[in-house]
């Protein structure tokens, strides 16, 4: 578990990427993702869906689940954050293809770590554990230019949601 000073330091790591970043090439690209991604998961800073997605964003998921707005999106990121408060993303792998003339396809690999410790849509909290034998996911997030800002244009991401919703219903076995 990290401590209240080695998150804070990671925090303020992660968001001076976020606002120094200048998308030139394919590893600014990842940065960019990854910081984003930890910050909104693993930091709790779900309004940056609405800073850095596009206005209209698609997001696809497991067992076709299709969100299009960023108020879509940030119910979807506090329902899973209720459930699992003590959330974490770990990110294993990471690459990105494109260039700044065109958009940026980020490719993440990674799993979560949690316990189901508050209620969820399925019901009161079940105690289970998120990790990485259980909730090993696939992301892929397609960057655009904006104006002069880049954001989040679609989220595609494979992901078992049967998994956790066993996870959260006492089902798994």
């Amino acid at each position: 578990m990290a401590t209240a000073d080695q998150m804070t330091q990671e925090r303020i790591s992660l968001e001076q990427i976020m606002t120094t970043v200048n998308l030139e090439n394919k590893e600014a690209a990842v940065n960019f993702v990854q910081s984003l991604i930890k910050l909104i998961w693993n930091h709790k800073m779900v309004g940056l869906i609405h800073t850095f997605y596009d206005d209209n964003p698609l997001y696809k998921g497991a067992n076709g689940i299709k969100l299009s707005s960023q108020d879509e999106i940030v119910v979807e990121t506090l329902e899973m954050l209720a459930a699992f408060p003590d959330l974490r993303v770990n990110i294993t792998e990471s690459f990105a293809a494109g260039d700044k003339n065109t958009e940026f396809k980020v490719y993440l690999r990674s799993y979560c770590d949690g316990r189901n410790q508050g209620p969820s849509r399925f019901g009161p909290p079940t105690n289970n554990s998120l990790n990485e034998s259980n909730s090993l996911g696939q992301s892929v997030y397609i960057l655009n230019k904006v104006g002069k800002n880049w954001k989040i244009k679609s989220e595609y991401s494979l992901r078992s949601q049967l998994t956790i919703e066993n996870l959260l219903t006492n089902s798994h076995h």
